[in-house]
């Protein structure tokens, strides 16, 4: 796979393009790009090229794999064009990052497993990218990085407000309230507040939140998630500028996804399977992905055998 995708990144350098014609490649560009060293290529990779052609033409996201482990970790979406359905939610996010207006605080409710917490590390890393800020970041800078792999970042505290201890929970508010929170990490631009589940605080905890989110700083930015809005203190809920439910994700979104992943894993495409997995998903693209592996491991779909 990777030769063959090496071959056409190799010709586009040149200027080829290349198109499927039902089982013949076609290319076009320049007439001297194409020399007998690269049609030899073609040639020996033609099966592989044609596999590779007539998947890119199938409808997918086009995401990217990062790591290695559990299909759910290594394509949790880091940009927002990896991210199925809450095209509300998408949309409103990148104009706010296309236009640099991006608020000092979210909330983000709705069912678990529909892209809450997926949505706020794309923000997190989008803050402070070296190519931020934007909504589609680079993936590959040590901020990014920091994220993705979960090695942690002086600028990013992130907690569970159900799963925290106590007493953690209440020396990381007093922390914050004691020093403030933005200029106290160097070598980043922006700092960033993450509690999830936040239905859990207390109404001590959330006056906490309260105090900064009403006088926030300029780099200081607070994203809260939640499965419960209605439990929410109301204060804390109205102080946040920005809203948005993220609901169940339509099955033909999610069969976008589930290509997206079978491309990268050189799965055969099976539509059966992956609708049924799709719509027995309820909307749930977390859902739909794990199950995907769990087919996958059964051996009900079948990996390709790509020529090195």
């Amino acid at each position: 796979m990777k030769k063959t995708i090496d071959l056409i990144e190799n010709l586009k350098a040149q200027g080829v393009e290349l198109s499927l014609s039902g089982e013949k490649v076609q290319f076009k560009g320049p007439p001297d790009a194409l020399g007998s060293e690269a049609i030899a290529e073609m040639q020996k990779h033609k099966a592989d090229l044609i596999d590779y052609l007539r998947l890119q033409s199938v409808e997918h996201i086009r995401i990217e794999k990062r790591g290695s482990g559990d299909f759910t970790q290594t394509y949790r979406p880091c940009r927002i064009s990896e991210v199925a359905g809450n095209e509300p939610a998408r949309k409103v996010i990148a104009k706010a990052f296309n236009e640099n207006r991006i608020p000092h605080s979210f909330l983000f409710h709705g069912l678990s497993g529909t892209g809450k917490t997926t949505m706020a590390r794309i923000i997190e890393m989008g803050l402070n990218c070296k190519e931020g800020p934007t909504c589609e970041p680079c993936c590959d800078c040590s901020y990014c990085l920091s994220i993705i792999n979960r090695k942690g970042n002086l600028a990013i505290r992130e907690i569970n407000a159900v799963e925290k201890n106590k007493d953690e929970l209440r020396g990381i508010l007093q922390e914050l309230d004691a020093y403030g929170f933005g200029g106290r990490f160097e070598g980043n631009r922006r700092s960033v507040f993450l509690v999830d589940e936040c239905h859990g605080l207390t109404q001590d905890q959330a006056q906490l939140f309260l105090k900064h989110l009403e006088d926030v700083q300029e780099d200081n930015f607070f994203i809260f998630c939640t499965t419960e809005f209605e439990k929410m203190l109301p204060a804390l809920r109205d102080r946040c500028i920005f809203q948005i439910e993220f609901g169940r994700v339509p099955a033909k979104d999610i069969l976008r996804l589930l290509r997206g992943i079978c491309f990268q894993e050189q799965i055969e495409p099976d539509d059966e399977v992956l609708r049924k997995i799709a719509e027995e998903s309820r909307g749930k693209p977390r859902v739909a992905v794990r199950e995907l592996q769990q087919v996958d491991y059964a051996g009900k779909l079948r990996r390709r055998t790509m020529q090195e």
